[in-house]
């Protein structure tokens, strides 16, 4: 029952994370303004991921649950994260900020109470001794695989934070929340190109773009999906280059980039950054076969 709960946590994690890309864009861009863009993301959960991160999707559950123009999205994330949530002792209505990274790892952050979370998770999985992080309450099951030993963990941390996942994911969150290890916010560079999003209910990141064959001096990428009416959701991307240069070389190929699936594609230089603004129906995302690539 166990390897059956374990294995079922990780392939609904993989498909959320599909869904995550598909809520992003087509290609890789940049960002720029949102007009009309409503509600104020919180980013808390950027400074539990580890600097070596290399993607992550950050979902305003809160956000979507509560905005009845999006309520079509919300349930889309209903289907996927709802039975995840509720084999962790979770309600989904309970899970404010959702997010994925590497590892198939996913950080909450909940209006729960943690103690009764454990409550139910001892009737799955094994309390692990966890003296090296403070404040934590860890617990794990493993299970063999085709391609070896799989370790699960679940580690509750503080009030309101709930770390899952892969062994080595979850204990590198942890190690960034203990203060021993550099988080994503911690990079003055991420943090400058984080900064310039306008608010909305989802951030993703692409952290690893150095060997990008189609845009040179590309670092990486973060883009925020926002409402912008009732019908309408708007995108920014922002593109963080190895300097000016090569930023002004990828602006209009970033442009391009976008034509074919959105609308209203504004594209600029900031110095190193270039930042690409779009429009697209909610309706025509909803119906899209093909989810866009980030």
């Amino acid at each position: 029952m166990l390897k059956r709960i374990s294995l079922a946590i990780v392939v609904l994690l993989s498909a959320f994370i599909l869904l995550s890309i598909g809520c992003s864009s087509e290609e890789d861009s940049n960002g720029s303004q949102s007009p009309g863009a409503t509600g104020t993301i919180s980013t808390a959960l950027l400074h539990i991921v580890p600097d070596d991160a290399k993607d992550f999707t950050l979902f305003d559950v809160r956000q979507l649950r509560q905005d009845s123009d999006l309520e079509d999205i919300y349930a889309v994330f209903s289907t996927l994260l709802g039975p995840v949530m509720t084999t962790i002792g979770l309600d989904l209505d309970d899970v404010n900020i959702q997010m994925e990274c590497e590892n198939d790892v996913m950080i909450l952050d909940v209006s729960s109470d943690l103690d009764e979370v454990a409550a139910w998770l001892e009737q799955l999985f094994p309390e692990v001794d966890s003296p090296s992080y403070s404040g934590v309450r860890l617990f794990g099951t493993s299970f063999e695989s085709a391609s070896g030993t799989v370790s699960l963990l679940v580690a509750l941390a503080g009030k309101d934070t709930l770390i899952s996942g892969a062994e080595e994911g979850v204990k590198d969150c942890l190690e960034v929340l203990q203060g021993n290890k550099l988080s994503l916010s911690d990079d003055p560079l991420f943090a400058t190109a984080v900064s310039m999003l306008p608010s909305g209910f989802m951030i993703r990141g692409s952290l690893e773009h150095t060997t990008d064959p189609e845009y040179a001096g590309l670092n990486f990428s973060v883009l925020a999906t926002a409402k912008k009416d009732s019908q309408t959701l708007t995108y920014m991307w922002v593109y963080s280059f190895s300097n000016s240069g090569f930023a002004s070389d990828s602006l209009e190929q970033l442009r391009e980039s976008k034509t074919k699936i959105y609308k209203n594609i504004t594209a600029l230089q900031d110095q190193a950054f270039v930042v690409v603004t779009a429009d697209r129906d909610i309706a025509d995302l909803l119906e899209s076969d093909l989810p866009p690539r980030n």
